[in-house]
């Protein structure tokens, strides 16, 4: 069993935008779009998992309201 490791908050408004960028060049679209919904919505990890294409795909069509293009 892995040690588990303190998560602190994040406080400078800068560190969103550069994991934004970061996930946007380096990883799936999907991981990119976990991260935005997490963040916009304050749903915990598990919540976030549970969330299907369809809920996504319902998300991203309302983007101006919760992700950005």
């Amino acid at each position: 069993m892995t040690k588990q490791k303190d998560v602190l908050p994040i406080r400078d408004q800068q560190q969103p935008e550069e994991m934004k960028w970061a996930l946007k060049s380096h990883c799936s679209e999907l991981d990119y779009l976990l991260f935005v919904v997490g963040r916009e919505s304050g749903l915990r990890v598990g919540d976030l998992l549970k969330l299907t294409k369809k809920h996504i795909l319902v998300l991203k069509g309302m983007q101006h309201n919760i992700l950005p293009h």
